[in-house]
């Protein structure tokens, strides 16, 4: 049977790729990646972790309101056991994106000078 990562929280500098457990692949956060996701960098109090678990109502970007984390994975048709198997990239105890899926407002830089960096999830088959 697979794992529950439900309790995992890696720590992540996100200077390097990190492998991901249960061979789930391994997320790199970068400047030049042409895919992935762009989020804005942690700012200097905000420490950056990857967790398999969220609770609570996320207001992702295309939507105009914040929703159920429940919801969201019933409206993004992602079946309870996968659930705990994305990554989601947390800046202190906040989800700020679910790797490949969606990028909350949290997430958005404020302005074209701000640093931003690409998240790319690769799983062991690509």
């Amino acid at each position: 049977p697979m794992q529950s990562l439900k309790e995992t929280v890696l720590d992540w500098a996100g200077d390097k790729p990190l492998d991901l457990p249960d061979g789930l692949g391994t997320l790199t956060l970068d400047n030049s990646a042409q895919q992935g996701q762009w989020v804005r960098k942690p700012y200097a109090n905000e420490t950056l972790s990857v967790r398999f678990h969220a609770r609570g109502y996320l207001h992702i970007v295309g939507r105009d309101r914040s929703r159920q984390i429940k919801k969201l994975w019933q409206e993004l048709n992602v079946p309870p056991w996968e659930r705990e198997r994305i990554p989601l990239i947390f800046y202190n105890e906040k989800p700020i994106a679910a790797a490949g899926l969606f990028i909350t407002h949290e997430a958005l830089t404020q302005g074209p000078q701000e640093a931003r960096w690409s998240l790319l999830w690769k799983t062991e088959s690509e």
